[in-house]
């Protein structure tokens, strides 16, 4: 670490009047802040190590195609997508035009205790749905990082569709998404 100089990333490196070496004032500036001489080649030393910015790219940028997702990561992913479809039918069944009388309905479509509890239910239920969308999505497409966001969500939607909002679908739906968070943990 010795040889870095500490650099400013925004700050122009001072531009030599002329080539150390020919004396020919066209210079040209390189990306890893050199000069380089038009004239006779000569490159001046850059003001960072760049070998040590080599060795972090691929930690930081990879390029390489890591090959399809494991099989568990797609399944995973899946199931969560279908605890979202699920959630989202719950929340169309709650803000519906639809009238299911007796005990079904009291089972898909419980009643809130008052019309905030309704409001605020029926934002989690859509939220959590949407949220089970895209990270099974994204589980679906090899992020094995998704299941973070996925279990807890299908666990949440799991409780929210037993005490209220979400009803069956809910329960399903969280317990798919929960199930299917679980698989993608196991990758």
């Amino acid at each position: 670490m010795k040889n870095v100089t500490q650099v400013s990333p925004r700050a122009m490196p001072p531009a030599p009047p002329k080539c150390p070496r020919c004396g020919s004032p066209d210079l040209e500036l390189r990306p890893d802040s050199a000069y380089l001489c038009k004239k006779c080649f000569y490159t001046t030393k850059p003001r960072l190590s760049t070998s040590l910015l080599q060795s972090w790219t691929h930690s930081f940028f990879n390029i390489e195609d890591e090959g399809p997702p494991s099989e568990e990561l797609v399944f995973g992913g899946k199931l969560a997508g279908a605890g979202g479809v699920l959630f989202l039918l719950a929340l169309g069944l709650a803000i519906g035009p639809f009238q299911i009388a007796g005990v079904l309905g009291r089972i898909l479509a419980p009643t809130a205790p008052s019309e905030l509890a309704f409001i605020g239910g029926v934002t989690v239920v859509a939220v959590l749905g949407l949220v089970c969308l895209f990270a099974g999505y994204t589980m679906s497409r090899g992020d094995p990082k998704a299941w973070r966001a996925i279990l807890p969500v299908g666990l949440i939607g799991l409780i929210l569709g037993i005490v209220g909002p979400g009803g069956a679908f809910g329960i399903l739906g969280g317990g798919i998404a929960a199930i299917g968070g679980y698989i993608g943990r196991e990758v």
